[in-house]
């Protein structure tokens, strides 16, 4: 059950998969180990080296005397269960509450609004291709968007391949179905949605909707 919850840290792309994969990675395979470990190796040392006779007798811990009592008083009316499940109900509520009231960027600003568009062509596209659209994206970037809103441009062809499926696969090569282009701009929080709207209709018509998204910090 652990892993289904470090593994999607693998799953994830960019800057935030560049720092959460190897983390996500090491966990993984620090469980899966731990996990066989403890299905054979454990319990055939403990046949091999422990002797029923000097097990001690047990003996009932503090921990045991608060839980047992608290299970038979949760399972004892169907009242009582309904308390726990309330309860229950209730941290769920907060906890999504609070979760709401997080920040949802990775990042913080750091000043200088920016534009960025992800491309991930279909698989097997060639990184002439991949070139050749996001050339196209770039024409389009110094002929209709304002230049005098433009700082910089700046586009990358082809993927570094270390995502969790080269690395499970053991290749390394480059993805050259993959580029991204960002986007320095000078301008108010509405003209970059704005901006951000015009870009990603026109990269959507390039690359295709399911091929490009288009973010705005």
């Amino acid at each position: 059950m652990t892993v289904v919850v470090f593994l999607p840290l693998g799953l994830t792309g960019g800057l935030i998969g560049a720092f959460f994969l190897p983390f996500g990675l090491a966990v993984t395979y620090s469980l899966i180990a731990s996990f066989i470990v403890a299905i054979t190796v454990v319990p055939l040392l403990a046949y091999l080296l422990l002797d029923p006779r000097e097990i001690g007798e047990h003996k009932e811990g503090w921990l045991e005397r608060i839980y047992v009592p608290v299970l038979h008083w949760t399972l004892d009316s169907g009242r009582n269960k309904a308390i726990v499940l309330a309860v229950a109900l209730i941290s769920m509520v907060v906890g999504f509450a609070l979760f709401a009231n997080r920040p949802q960027t990775f990042l913080p600003s750091f000043g200088e609004p920016q534009l960025t568009a992800d491309i991930s062509l279909p698989p097997g596209t060639k990184i002439a291709e991949t070139d050749a659209k996001i050339r196209e994206l770039e024409a389009f970037i110094h002929e209709a968007l304002p230049e005098e809103q433009i700082t910089r441009v700046q586009s990358v062809v082809g993927g570094s391949g270390l995502g969790l499926e080269s690395l499970l696969l053991g290749s390394t090569g480059v993805s050259e179905n993959t580029g991204q282009i960002t986007i320095g701009v000078e301008a108010s929080s509405a003209e970059l949605d704005a901006l951000a709207q015009t870009l990603r209709a026109e990269a959507e018509r390039i690359f295709g909707a399911e091929n490009v998204s288009v973010s705005s910090v």
